[in-house]
Order: structure tokens, then sequence, then C-alpha cells
């Protein structure tokens, strides 16, 4: 676990900034709330090199992830991102799916995405709907992880009818251990 606080963001902004030949960064497992106000977009917007960004569990929260989603939209070059695990979300009673209408949107427009994991980040019916509209005409995403969240019958049922729809690019879709119930007796 890292603690980087206002020193160490401000660092790794820098090193990202002034690295044109980063391909990856993995900041996971960040404990420290700093985190939530990480510039992203910023280093999103300028970075010309970055394909892989693993976030997993950094309490980003919502308006971290706001800012984050703004500058994946306008991005070109990351491919695979990891954001699961994120501590900050609801639990059952209040969903996290204003941060994942903005993912959602971001992955819209982000056309190199390829790998996209947002498992166990609270993701209810909502946020399911937006993220199957933001697949069924995307070209190249492979891979999507929404495992562990909290979309039910409904938000299934979204996410498949975004499947037919799309038949270019996507390969594997995870939904283990939402919370649907009729899928679990017809389907599964």
């Amino acid at each position: 676990n890292n603690e980087f606080g206002d020193e160490g963001v401000t660092a790794i902004v820098t090193a990202l900034e002034q690295n044109t030949n980063m391909k990856h960064i993995v900041l996971a497992y960040n404990d420290d709330a700093v985190m939530a106000s990480y510039p992203f977009r910023d280093v999103l917007e300028n970075t010309r090199s970055l394909e892989t960004i693993n976030l997993h569990q950094t309490h980003l929260g919502r308006g971290g992830v706001a800012r984050f989603a703004l500058g994946l939209g306008r991005n070109t070059t990351v491919k695979k991102l990891v954001l699961s695990n994120d501590e900050y979300v609801g639990n059952e009673d209040k969903y996290w799916d204003e941060g994942a209408i903005k993912i959602a949107a971001a992955i819209k427009r982000n056309s190199t995405l390829t790998y996209v994991d947002l498992e166990n980040i609270g993701i209810g019916n909502k946020g399911a709907a937006k993220i199957a509209a933001a697949i069924e005409n995307h070209k190249s995403l492979l891979h999507l992880d929404l495992s562990n969240n909290y979309i039910h019958d409904k938000g299934i049922t979204v996410l498949l009818e975004a499947l037919q729809k799309n038949t270019t690019s996507l390969k594997t879709l995870d939904l283990v251990h939402c919370q649907a119930k009729e899928f679990e007796k017809d389907v599964f």
C-alpha cells in the first residue's frame, strides 16, 4: 500500500508529464485520500504513450472519477484500464452509478480501449445501461469486467441487448456475482 501524499502525487504527475515513453502505470492499493484529487485528467489528455492504467483500489471517489473520465475520453493511447475495487463505492442502497455514467461516456469516446475492468465498484442498473450504450457501437473493446456489482436483471438485459448489436469487438463480458435473480434460474 502506498501513501503518496501531496508531494508524491505531484512527483508522479510531473514524471508522467515529462516522460514521453511511459507505457504502463500501476497506482493500485493507495490508501491516501489525496488520490481523489490526483489530476488524471491533465495527464490523460496530454500523454501520448500511456497504454495501461491500473488504479485498482485507489479510493478515487466521485470527484476523482469524474476528472479521470474526462481525461480518458480525450485520450487516444490508453488500451487497458483497471478501475476495480474502489472502496469509495456505496452499498446496496447507494450505487456508484454517477461514476459509472462518467466512465461510460469516456468509453464511448475513447476508441483505443480494448480492456476495461470495473469489478466491484458498486455499479447499479442505471450505470449498466449507460455502459451498455457505450459498448453498442464500440469497435475496439474486447474485454469488459462488471463482476461483483449491483447489476440486477434489468441491467443485465440491457447489457445483453447491447451485445446483440455489437458483433464486431467484445469477446468477454464478465458479470459474475452480480445481483441478477431471473438469469440465475433461466439462463445460467
